[in-house]
C-alpha cells in the first residue's frame, strides 16, 4: 500500500538512528569494491591483518600506500564502457512528436541535446550510470525536475536522473517511498549558524557521513519533499513539488539477489566476486611496499670511535625545559653516544668493543647483507592476486602479465566474457528505459494526455549483442592457431575479417574497403601456386585467378568510378569486378600474342615454355 502520509520518525532516519534493516550490510558491500575502484588505501583490512602494529608503523604505511587493485577495476570498467561501441548499440527515435510539442522542446531534442550536464543522456548513462551499477547494485536512482519550482505555461520541466549511493540510501521500499541523502548544503544556516552547528555536532558521534547543515529528500508516490536542517538542528520542509504520477520517481540499481529482509532487497554487482582476490593484493602490496624499503635498499655500517661532541659520549645531556634543567636524550646523536656521519644514505652506527668484550670484526665498515627473495615471492603473489579477481569476471586475458611460469597462463573464453558483458548491457538499458520512462512522464504528462501518444515518443533502445572487447593480438594469436590446425579456407576468412574490422575501427574507409576486398576475393587465403594448381587442373577460371591476384585494384577502380559501390549487393558488385578481370585476361592474352609475333618458336619446347610463361603471368598478375 503505498504511503500517503509523512512518516513521523524521518528526523531519526536523518539522524542515523533508525534505517533500513539492510542499510549497514549495503554500506559494507559498496565499500568494499569502491575502495579498489577508488584507489583508497583499506585500513581495516590493513588493521585486520597486523592488529599489534604501532601507529606510527601505520601511519607510516599508509602515507607509502599506492592502489595496485585499482588498474584492474579500472580496465574491467573500461571493457564495459564498450557497449556503447557495440554495433547495434542505438538509441532510436522512430516517431515524429505531436504538434503540440514545441519542436525544440521535443524529448529527442532534450534526451540528444539540451540534457542538464552532459548534453546527451548517452553520456550521463556510460559516464556516471555505468559505474554505479557496476560498483553499487544497492545505489538509488532518483528522477527529478531539476529545480523544484512550478514552471510557467510556456516552458517545460526538465527532469535528470541522479544516483544516491547506498550510503545516502537511509531507506527505499519499491513503488512506495525513498529516503535519500542529499550532498547539498542546507540553505538555512547563516555562516554563524554552520559554525555553530558544527562545533555542536563536533561533540557527538554522527555515523554513515551525517554533517551539520544536511540535506535530505522524501520522494513517495505523490511528490517530492526537500527537508533542510535549520539552525535549531530541526528539519523543515523547504520545497514540496507535486509530481502526481502515481508511482514512485525512482528505483533500486539492477544487481544479483542476495537476500530480502521485509520490504528491503540486498543485492550484490556482477563484479563483486573480485572483492577476495583484490583485498588479498592491496593488503599484500603494503606489505611489498615495506618490504622493498627493509630487503632491497643498501644498509651501511661502520665501526665509529669518534665521541659526539655534544654530550661527550654520554648520550644525554643536561637541557633547560620547563619544568627547570632536566638530564635529557641528547638530540644530536639519539642517545648512542657517538658522532653521526656524513652520509645521505642511513648508517647503521656500531660502537667499538670495550675492555673484556669481543672485538668487532674487520674490515671496519660494510653493508648489511639481505634476502632480495622475499620481494620476488610477493611480487608474484600480488600478480597471481589480480589475475585471479580478474579471472573472477572472467577477464583474465586483461591481466599484464602471462603467469606461465607459475601454472597460469593467460586464456580467454569468448562467449564467458560476451555473456558478462551481455549482463551488463541489459542492466544498462533497464535503468535507461526507465530513466528515460520518468522523464517522458515529468516532462510531458501534463502536455500529451493520451499515455499511448507519450509511449510512443520514446527512443528505442534494444540490448546489445556484438561487443568489441578483445585487442588485435588475441585475434592475431587466434588465427596463427587456426592455420597451424588446418581449418577452412572459409573460416580463416571470416577470421581475418575480424582482425581486419577490429585493427581499422577507428577509420571508417580503410574498414570499409579492406572488408570489400575480403568479401569479393574468390580465393582470399590460397597462394599463387595453388591458383595456379587450380587453373591447369580445371578447377578454377582464368577470370577467377585474375580476379583473386588484382582484387585490390579492381575495388579501388570500382569505387572510384562509382561512390555507391560499398552499398550495391554483393552480387552486383561482383559482376562489375568479373568485367574487370574479363578486361585484364583479354589485356593479358593480347600481350601473350605480341610476344610471339615478335619472338616466333618453330618447335614444341618453345611453344611450351610461352604456355607456361602465360600462365605464370595470370597467376602472378
Amino acid at each position: 500500500m503505498p504511503t500517503t502520509t509523512l512518516p513521523i520518525d524521518l528526523r531519526e532516519k536523518f539522524l542515523g538512528r533508525t534505517k533500513s534493516p539492510l542499510y549497514e550490510e549495503a554500506v559494507a558491500i559498496h565499500n568494499k569494491l569502491r575502495i579498489h575502484a577508488d584507489g583508497e588505501m583499506p585500513i581495516k583490512l590493513i588493521k585486520n591483518a597486523r592488529p599489534n602494529e604501532s601507529d606510527a608503523v601505520r601511519e607510516y604505511r599508509e602515507a607509502i600506500y599506492e592502489s595496485e587493485t585499482q588498474n584492474p577495476v579500472e580496465r574491467v570498467l573500461g571493457i564495459l564502457e564498450k557497449i556503447r561501441r557495440s554495433p547495434d548499440w542505438m538509441m532510436r527515435f522512430d516517431n515524429v512528436s505531436p504538434a503540440i510539442i514545441n519542436k525544440e522542446e521535443t524529448l529527442q531534442k532534450y534526451l540528444t541535446e539540451k540534457y542538464p550536464v552532459y548534453n546527451h543522456i548517452e553520456d550521463w548513462l556510460f559516464q556516471e550510470a555505468l559505474k554505479n551499477l557496476a560498483l553499487d547494485a544497492n545505489a538509488v536512482v532518483l528522477v527529478m525536475p531539476k529545480d523544484l519550482k512550478i514552471v510557467p505555461g510556456n516552458q517545460y520541466v526538465e527532469p535528470i536522473a541522479t544516483v544516491f549511493n547506498s550510503r545516502d540510501v537511509l531507506d527505499f521500499v519499491a513503488e512506495d517511498y525513498a529516503i535519500l541523502r542529499s550532498d547539498e548544503f542546507s540553505s538555512l544556516l547563516s555562516v554563524e549558524d554552520r559554525i555553530r552547528r558544527i562545533a555542536a555536532t563536533n561533540t557527538i558521534k554522527h555515523e554513515d557521513g551525517y554533517r551539520a547543515g544536511q540535506v535530505f529528500y522524501y520522494v513517495d508516490t505523490m511528490a517530492y519533499y526537500k527537508f533542510e536542517e535549520n539552525g535549531d538542528g530541526e528539519y523543515q520542509i523547504t520545497v514540496r513539488y507535486v509530481h502526481n504520477l502515481g508511482e514512485l520517481p525512482a528505483f533500486q540499481m539492477p544487481g544479483k539477489f542476495v537476500k530480502r529482509v521485509g520490504n528491503s532487497v540486498l543485492k550484490k554487482t556482477l563484479l563483486y566476486a573480485m572483492v577476495p582476490h583484490l583485498n588479498k593484493a592491496a593488503r599484500e602490496s603494503n606489505d611489498l611496499d615495506a618490504g622493498v624499503i627493509m630487503h632491497l635498499y643498501p644498509q651501511k655500517w661502520s665501526i665509529n670511535n669518534v665521541p659526539c661532541g655534544e654530550c661527550r659520549g654520554l648520550g644525554k645531556s643536561m637541557q633547560n625545559t620547563d619544568t627547570g634543567i632536566r638530564e635529557v636524550t641528547c638530540k644530536k646523536c639519539n642517545g648512542s653516544g657517538m658522532a653521526n656521519g656524513t652520509s645521505l644514505f642511513n648508517e647503521l652506527i656500531i660502537k667499538p668493543a670495550a675492555l673484556g668484550e669481543q672485538n668487532i670484526p674487520t674490515p671496519p665498515m660494510g653493508y648489511v647483507e639481505k634476502d632480495t627473495k622475499i620481494i620476488e615471492v610477493q611480487n608474484e603473489r600480488i600478480e597471481k592476486h589480480i589475475y585471479k579477481a580478474l579471472a573472477a569476471v572472467n577477464m583474465e586475458h586483461l591481466a599484464e602479465v602471462q603467469m606461465n611460469q607459475s601454472g597460469v597462463a593467460k586464456s580467454y573464453d569468448r562467449d564467458e566474457v560476451n555473456n558478462l558483458i551481455y549482463s551488463f548491457a541489459g542492466d544498462l538499458v533497464t535503468v535507461f528505459n526507465a530513466c528515460i520512462y520518468l522523464i517522458t512522464e515529468l516532462r510531458y504528462r501534463g502536455i500529451v494526455a493520451n499515455a499511448d501518444t507519450r509511449k510512443a515518443m520514446r527512443p528505442i533502445v534494444p540490448i546489445p549483442e556484438k561487443f568489441d572487447v578483445i585487442n588485435t593480438s588475441f585475434l592475431l594469436a587466434e588465427y596463427q592457431v587456426g592455420k597451424t590446425a588446418g581449418l577452412s579456407d572459409i573460416i580463416l576468412a571470416e577470421m581475418q575479417k575480424e582482425i581486419s574490422q577490429k585493427k581499422f575501427y577507428s577509420n571508417p574507409k580503410v574498414a570499409e574497403f579492406v572488408q570489400t576486398v575480403m568479401d569479393l576475393n574468390p580465393f582470399p587465403a590460397n597462394t599463387i601456386d595453388e591458383k595456379n594448381s587450380m587453373v591447369s587442373q580445371g578447377l578454377a577460371s582464368k577470370e577467377d585467378v585474375i580476379l583473386s591476384n588484382y582484387i585490390h585494384d579492381f575495388v579501388r577502380l570500382a569505387m572510384e568510378d562509382d561512390p555507391k559501390f560499398n552499398f550495391k549487393p554483393l552480387a552486383e558488385k561482383r559482376t562489375i569486378l568479373m568485367e574487370l578481370a574479363k578486361e585484364k585476361v583479354v589485356e593479358l592474352d593480347t600481350a601473350t600474342q605480341l610476344m610471339q609475333q615478335v619472338y616466333p618458336g618453330n618447335n614444341n619446347q618453345q611453344q611450351q615454355q610461352q604456355q607456361q610463361q602465360q600462365q605464370q603471368q595470370i597467376a602472378a598478375a
